[in-house]
């Protein structure tokens, strides 16, 4: 059947050769003939790398003696006499008469304004002088402060626009118009601005105040003073006389 197969691809004179390779494929001696016998090599006995390399034993290293160590003599030091403690000195305890430093207060001084309106002219040579009564500055009514927490309610460009923000907070919030509002000129980056804001309360007073500011509609924060003084526009202008 085998030899039918080959004939249909090769010629009769090949036939034969080919019938043997098969032969010895079939019953090869080992594995290796059979693996060359399929790629068509011819299988050569390699013996590699010499077993003598491949398995080198190391060469014994015989240790060398050590050299004798010599040690150095240690002397052994000679004690020396403590020297005798000198003696304590002694201090006689002196007892000095309690001192009483007499702490007198500051004097405070008062300044009351006259109930006599001031009278002030501007003299000028040869003419009239029109001498007007200066009103004396009327005191304004604030609970004496409880605390140093503030209010701000804003901050403005200039007095007058700070004027301004006083009435408007007073228009949405009544409560405020009971209060003395005060004033503190800041550097900012964009210049020079205006706080307003009420002092004198203590830090839950101020937050009391601020929240129910803020019921209303208005922009506030509770903060501590910081230069603060009574706003520009409350200060009563002083006449003078007219020619």
């Amino acid at each position: 059947m085998a030899r039918i197969a080959a004939a249909a691809d090769m010629s009769s004179a090949d036939l034969d050769a080919r019938m043997e390779q098969w032969a010895a494929f079939t019953q090869p001696k080992g594995a290796p003939d059979q693996v060359a016998s399929l790629l068509g090599v011819r299988p050569v006995a390699d013996a590699g790398r010499p077993v003598a390399l491949a398995l080198n034993a190391p060469t014994p290293v015989t240790p060398m003696p050590d050299a004798p160590v010599q040690t150095a003599a240690v002397e052994t030091p000679t004690p020396v006499a403590a020297e005798a403690p000198a003696p304590a000195v002694q201090f006689a305890k002196v007892d000095l008469p309690p001192q009483h430093h007499a702490v007198q207060p500051a004097p405070t001084m008062l300044i009351r304004a006259d109930a006599t309106p001031a009278k002030l002219a501007l003299a000028g040579s040869g003419q009239r002088h029109v001498v007007q009564d200066v009103p004396a500055a009327t005191p304004l009514a604030r609970s004496a402060p409880a605390g140093d927490w503030f209010v701000q309610l804003g901050a403005f460009s200039n007095p007058a626009v700070a004027r301004s923000g006083w009435a408007n907070a007073t228009r949405r919030f009544a409560s405020l118009s009971g209060h003395q509002p005060t004033s503190a000129r800041f550097a900012a980056e964009q210049g020079s601005l205006y706080r307003l804001s009420l002092g004198g309360f203590t830090r839950d007073a101020a937050v009391q105040m601020c929240r129910a500011y803020r019921a209303k509609g208005g922009a506030c924060f509770v903060r501590r003073e910081a230069g603060d003084r009574i706003a520009q526009w409350l200060r009563t202008p002083v006449q003078l006389a007219s020619r």
